[in-house]
């Protein structure tokens, strides 16, 4: 079950701003999967990407994380929203 806000989802919107922050935004995938109280937003990119999403002392990170929590407590106060960010090997 994903969890829309308006017309998008947390993954759309965790979507738009992580491609944003790569060089490559096609090799960034996003998963979302939605429990009764809780969202988990999986973004997957390369290894040399991952620090781009992350961000120094991760700031980027922390800020999609404020950004969506935000967005989903104007709508559902009692849901989490997790983030994990997993870097795929690099293929030569």
């Amino acid at each position: 079950m994903v969890k829309k806000i308006g017309e998008l989802s947390l993954g759309d919107i965790a979507s738009v701003v992580a491609r944003a922050l790569v060089d490559d935004p096609d090799s960034l995938h996003v998963r979302e999967q939605a429990t009764d109280n809780t969202v988990l937003i999986e973004i997957t990119v390369p290894e040399a990407e991952a620090g781009r999403v992350i961000g120094r002392q991760g700031r980027s990170i922390n800020a999609l994380r404020h950004l969506l929590r935000a967005a989903q407590a104007r709508h559902d106060e009692q849901t989490r929203v997790n983030i994990e960010v997993l870097s795929m090997p690099a293929t030569v």
